[in-house]
């Protein structure tokens, strides 16, 4: 398992057990962390940029939390709100809600073709006008 540093500490390493959950505060994306050795109510929120050395065990919570949010047998959910936008290895995926109360993470390329309108509106709800001189 891959150790990670606490920001606020530089000479010890706590080790990730596990993912236990992700929220969005102020447009931040948080992580749950289960730390080794310690019990559950040690568990803190950490940023995704602190877990950086652990990209593995995001990425697999980030699958696993979007299989377990696709229906199997029937057609996707239709998206019903872009609640996020962020830079993850090099690419950047939207968190969004999806009808059935879901949230998954998409990449531009499927939002293109399948909400157009709510990318336009997420994207011209954060643009910064200047007065022209």
């Amino acid at each position: 398992m891959v150790k990670k540093a606490l920001a606020t500490s530089s000479d010890t390493y706590y080790e990730v057990e596990k993912i236990l959950d992700r929220k969005e505060v102020n447009g931040v994306l948080l992580y749950k962390i289960k730390w080794k050795g310690y019990p559950l109510s040690a568990s803190s929120w950490e940023p995704l940029e602190h877990l950086d050395t652990v990209e593995d065990l995001v990425d697999e919570y980030n699958l696993q939390h979007s299989a377990k949010a696709k229906p199997s047998l029937s057609a996707p959910s239709k998206v019903v709100e872009i609640q996020a936008a962020y830079e993850h290895q090099a690419q950047v995926l939207w968190r969004v809600k999806l009808a059935d109360g879901t949230i998954e993470e998409r990449q531009l390329h499927q939002l293109r073709t399948e909400v157009p309108d709510l990318v336009i509106d997420y994207l011209f709800a954060r643009l910064k006008f200047v007065e022209a001189k």
